[in-house]
């Protein structure tokens, strides 16, 4: 017989101080879960979170069952964190070396841009160094070239 719950589910519940089969009502898992019952109830109905049914229809969840809701909500948090991340990538900062290698500017003519709004504007990374977010760059390129 397969268990009931990953070993991942075991740890987070122990960090917790819950106890894997420890019975939760409607109410004390919206109060353990920072939820609405409407939400439990919604979350029980689209099959979101598992539970047991039992005498005269009452739904009771073990702690495991609330851990495995709370330990998939935080894989899906971190996955679109990661997505945002990925896809920021040309949002990453460029130093005035590569400002001029990529555009083919002295600094001088870049200052000289920057201050009459015709260049992006810096970003300060320190107290004296700054940067340029490299989609603002190549949108600035692309203007030029067109």
């Amino acid at each position: 017989m397969g268990e009931l719950f990953s070993q991942e589910v075991a740890e987070l519940a122990d960090a917790m101080g819950v106890a894997l089969y420890q019975r939760f009502s409607m109410q004390e898992a919206s109060l353990f879960l920072r939820c609405s019952v409407e939400s439990i109830e919604l979350l029980t109905k689209q099959g979101g979170i598992g539970y047991l049914s039992v005498v005269d229809g009452e739904i009771i969840f073990f702690g495991y069952q609330l851990v495995e809701h709370l330990n998939g909500s935080i894989q899906q948090s971190q996955a679109s964190v990661v997505s945002e991340v990925s896809s920021s990538e040309d949002d990453r900062i460029l130093r005035m070396q590569e400002v001029r290698k990529l555009t083919g500017v002295s600094r001088s003519t870049i200052w000289r841009l920057e201050k009459s709004g015709q260049f992006p504007r810096r970003v300060a990374l320190g107290l004296s160094s700054i940067g340029w977010l490299k989609s603002d760059v190549l949108d600035w390129l692309n203007q030029r070239k067109s």
